[in-house]
């Protein structure tokens, strides 16, 4: 009989809970709980997932743990717990609870997809490709299919990733996530038409995505489309606000145009949302150089080689923008660090121009000598792309008289 009085309202809940009519559904939970004295299962689990729904994930966890107090063995229960200990961070409490729950349920795809998922955010994803593969291998579920092509990626084994792209597309042709990274794997692979062709889909099916604008301004950029990607990247922006990659990206595409007042403007927001990111303190170096502000150019590479020691390129630049700001002593020590890092033809050649620029005509001819070592010794698509390095060379060596 108290069995009875405990689950006699279940239709009710189940019914509300159908509806999406979470407050009646509330009132009805609250009112078992009064009258069991708080020891009804079901009313116990709906209480915890209503409090999970509004956030309040540590008192859901208390609720559903009582839950399955209640009824140790059964299923649903531990997997809702499980899954309030992946929201609270605890990934490997919450991989013990799905472990538990696959002993009595060796056959759900769901749970087996929960535990690929606390190894996804534990960073193991050997383990989390393995338990995605087997929640795929009982039931297709475009999530799981997500997943795994992520941890292909995170595993570096692009072809992996585009062969379950391939798969996850064939099952569910229109999921905007799955055509995003499919058209990303082949970004990689420089396909740019197959990539536009996916990201075409892909904003086909979810047209307010910020993500697809964001690949579709990076598929511009990549193409040397400067216009359209500026339009794309600030399509994402509206959404993606906080993205520093969206501002990193914009103030080069504004560097490359010569804006540099917006270019400027970009990087220090993408600088004020990634401190700690060594390649855009470097590009708004090369902002502020351009602009002839030498003293914030010369603290923003700075930052770039404190950033990472080896930024060899940061160096040379630091000692550009230290000597055209009078500091040649320590230009000098910048150029230094920079050749014993590693040699290359635009610090030999920035070197000769500074020494030059000092009337130090001696040492200029030999930086220059060197220059010219190690630019015959790049190959020609080098030297293509570094086509400037070249006309600077003729200038100087006029002046040199070499």
């Amino acid at each position: 009989w108290g069995m009875a009085v405990r689950e006699r309202r279940n239709w009710l809940l189940y019914t509300l809970l159908a509806r999406g009519d979470w407050e009646a559904c509330d009132e009805v939970v609250d009112a078992v709980l009064a009258e069991t004295g708080g020891v009804a299962e079901f009313a116990l689990n709906t209480k915890g997932l209503l409090k999970r729904r509004v956030g309040e994930v540590q008192e859901s966890l208390r609720l559903l743990h009582s839950a399955t107090c209640l009824a140790p063995k059964r299923v649903e229960n531990l997997r809702h717990v499980g899954r309030s200990l992946l929201l609270l961070g605890r990934h490997k409490a919450a991989l013990d609870v799905f472990q538990e729950a696959e002993q009595l349920a060796p056959h759900d795809a769901g749970i087996h997809s929960d535990r690929g998922l606390c190894y996804f955010h534990m960073q193991d994803y050997e383990q989390a490709e393995r338990s995605f593969a087997a929640s795929l291998d009982i039931q297709p579920c475009e999530l799981t299919y997500v997943l795994l092509v992520e941890c292909h990626i995170m595993l570096h084994r692009p072809d992996k990733g585009r062969r379950m792209c391939a798969l996850g597309l064939k099952a569910f042709p229109e999921h905007p996530d799955l055509l995003l990274l499919f058209a990303l794997l082949q970004f990689q692979e420089s396909d740019w038409e197959q990539a536009r062709a996916s990201l075409d889909a892909a904003l086909k099916q979810d047209p307010g995505s910020a993500q697809v604008q964001f690949a579709l301004g990076a598929l511009h950029q990549a193409t040397g489309d400067v216009d359209t990607a500026i339009m794309r990247y600030r399509q994402a922006a509206v959404s993606l606000s906080h993205s520093a990659a969206v501002w990193s990206n914009l103030g080069l595409l504004f560097l490359q145009k010569r804006n540099l007042i917006t270019a400027i403007s970009c990087l220090e927001r993408a600088v004020l949302l990634q401190p700690l990111d060594k390649s855009i303190h470097y590009n708004l170096g090369i902002a502020f150089l351009h602009s002839e502000r030498y003293v914030s150019a010369a603290h923003h590479f700075k930052v770039a080689t404190n950033l990472d020691p080896l930024c060899v390129e940061g160096y040379t630049l630091m000692g550009v923008s230290l000597c055209r700001m009078g500091d040649t002593e320590n230009g000098y020590r910048a150029y230094d660090c920079s050749l014993r890092i590693h040699k290359t033809a635009l610090c030999e050649l920035n070197y000769a121009t500074s020494l030059y620029n000092q009337e130090e005509t001696a040492r200029s001819r030999e930086h220059f000598e060197r220059f010219h070592v190690l630019f015959d010794k790049m190959s020609p698509k080098e030297k293509e792309e570094c086509s400037d390095l070249s006309e600077l060379s003729h200038v100087l060596a006029s002046l040199l008289q070499v």
